[in-house]
C-alpha cells in the first residue's frame, strides 16, 4: 500500500481511478508533492481533482508540470493558448466529441503520454466520462492469446473516426473543427500490445475509434479479432464512470486506458478544456 504525506488519495474503484485532495491546482507543486502525484498517477491510471478554479493560463502551468504539451489548435485556443482545446457541445448539437471508446491519438507516430480535461460548464445530469483499464484487459486474456497478439501490429488512423461504419458516423465534429495538416488526418502503425515505458507492464493497445485493421490478417480475420478485443476491453469490471462538476479535472494515462464520453444530455450545454502531454513511441518487449 502506497503512503502519501503531501496529498490525500482516495481510490474510487477496483479497476482504476483515484480522487486527489489537499492541493490547489492554481499553485505549482513543490517537488515532493509532484513526486507523489506522479506516483499516484502510475498507481491509479486516472486522477481526479474536484473544486478547482483554473484560468486557462493556470491550466497550462498545471499541465506543463507533467511534461511538454502538444499543440492542439491549428490557430489559437482559449485566450490564444494553442495547447488548450475548447471542447463544447451546444444545446442544439447532436454530435458529441469522444462518444466512442478510444485512447488519444494513436494515429500519431508518438501518441500522448497523458491527457487532461477540465470542466468549465456541465449539464445538470449526464455527460459523464467512462474510463477502462487496459492493463486489466491484457491481464485477463489467455496466455495463448497474449502470445499471439504480442507479434501483431495495427494501423491506426484519425480519418477513420470521421467515416461512416454501417451508414452512421462513429465520431463526428463540425467541419471547421479540424484542418488539413492536423495530425488527426495521419495514420500510424502501433503494436497491438504495448509495454508501458514507466511501469514495464503490458497493455492492450487497439481501440474502437482509431484502429483500422491488424496487419497481416484478412479483413474478415482482423474485424473478428478486433471486435473480440473491443468487447473484452469494455468488460464492466475494467471500468470506472466519472460524474463531472464545474471545476473538476481529470488527468489520465493515455498509454494504459481508454475513455468514452457519454452522450446523454440532449438540450444542455457542456464545455471542457483539454490538453495533451507529449509521450514516447509505443513499443513491445
Amino acid at each position: 500500500m502506497t503512503t502519501y504525506k503531501h496529498i490525500l488519495v482516495e481510490p474510487l474503484s477496483g479497476a482504476l481511478g483515484a480522487e486527489i485532495a489537499g492541493v490547489d491546482l492554481r499553485d505549482p507543486f513543490d517537488d515532493a508533492t509532484l513526486n507523489e502525484i506522479n506516483r499516484a498517477f502510475l498507481d491509479h491510471y486516472v486522477l481526479f481533482f474536484r473544486d478547482q478554479h483554473l484560468q486557462p493560463s493556470e491550466y497550462l502551468v498545471f499541465g506543463r508540470q507533467f511534461g511538454e504539451l502538444n499543440v492542439l489548435q491549428p490557430l489559437v485556443g482559449p485566450d490564444s493558448l494553442p495547447e488548450i482545446m475548447r471542447v463544447t457541445k451546444e444545446p442544439d448539437d447532436d454530435y458529441n466529441v469522444g462518444h466512442v471508446w478510444h485512447s488519444d491519438a494513436p494515429y500519431a507516430e508518438i501518441p500522448p503520454k497523458a491527457s487532461a480535461l477540465y470542466a468549465v460548464e456541465v449539464p445538470e445530469k449526464g455527460g459523464d466520462t467512462l474510463f477502462s483499464n487496459m492493463y486489466a484487459a491484457y491481464d485477463a486474456l489467455s496466455e495463448l492469446m497474449r502470445d499471439r497478439l504480442a507479434k501483431m501490429t495495427a494501423v491506426n488512423g484519425g480519418p477513420y473516426i470521421y467515416t461512416a461504419r454501417g451508414g452512421r458516423p462513429q465520431f463526428s465534429a463540425r467541419e471547421d473543427a479540424r484542418h488539413e495538416g492536423d495530425t488527426v488526418f495521419s495514420t500510424a502503425v502501433q503494436p497491438v500490445i504495448r509495454t508501458h515505458p514507466e511501469t514495464g507492464r503490458r497493455v492492450l493497445y487497439v481501440n474502437p475509434a482509431h484502429t483500422h485493421y491488424i496487419e497481416g490478417l484478412s479483413s474478415e480475420e482482423s474485424e473478428a479479432l478486433l471486435n473480440f478485443l473491443y468487447e473484452h476491453g469494455t468488460r464492466p469490471e475494467f471500468i470506472y464512470r466519472f460524474h463531472w462538476r464545474p471545476g473538476s479535472l481529470a488527468l489520465w494515462d493515455n498509454r494504459c486506458t481508454w475513455h468514452y464520453a457519454a452522450n446523454d444530455y440532449p438540450g444542455e450545454r457542456r464545455e471542457m478544456l483539454r490538453l495533451n502531454i507529449k509521450g514516447d513511441r509505443a513499443f513491445y518487449k
